[in-house]
């Protein structure tokens, strides 16, 4: 394999590990084969939930120092979570990850509620391998997104 492909692989993940439809779209935009992009865009997307599992008691600590108010202990967002941790467990977290918070947040997320590290991690596997390859099979076959990467 030569490295302009190694780039294009690093490119994906890297994209998908902050913003999970960056993934998707970045392999489009490179050519790269949908399954390729979809397995890479699940690498991205753990690599994000990873970085927020082992930073997620750090960045916690730090929001609190630098805050000029306290946070509110109820926002909308919290609610949310909370409704669906309640409802549906590490696996709702996991499967609304992508689409609700961005990777990283979903660790953060899942560390909040005190989940056990492997349990995170086994279920935002499962969630960025289903939408990974989901979305970008579906975005190589929509052709309007097709012909905007076009021209």
């Amino acid at each position: 394999m030569n490295a302009a492909l190694w780039f294009k692989y690093l490119s994906v993940v890297l994209a998908s590990s902050l913003k999970f439809l960056g993934g998707p779209l970045t392999g489009l935009a490179l050519g790269l084969h949908w399954l390729e992009t979809g397995i890479f865009t699940a690498c991205g997307m753990l690599l994000g939930a990873v970085a927020g599992t082992f930073l997620g008691n750090g960045i916690q600590q730090l929001l609190r120092r630098f805050r000029q108010r306290p946070s509110r202990r109820f926002s909308k967002a919290s609610r949310a979570a909370v409704r669906i941790f309640r409802r549906f467990g590490m696996v709702g977290i996991a499967f609304i990850t992508p689409w609700v918070f961005m990777p990283i947040g979903g660790g953060l997320v899942a560390v909040a509620f005190r989940i056990p590290r492997l349990q995170i991690f086994l279920w935002m596997a499962v969630s960025a391998l289903f939408w990974g390859l989901l979305i970008s099979y579906l975005f190589f076959r929509l052709t309007f997104v097709q012909e905007y990467f076009a021209g």
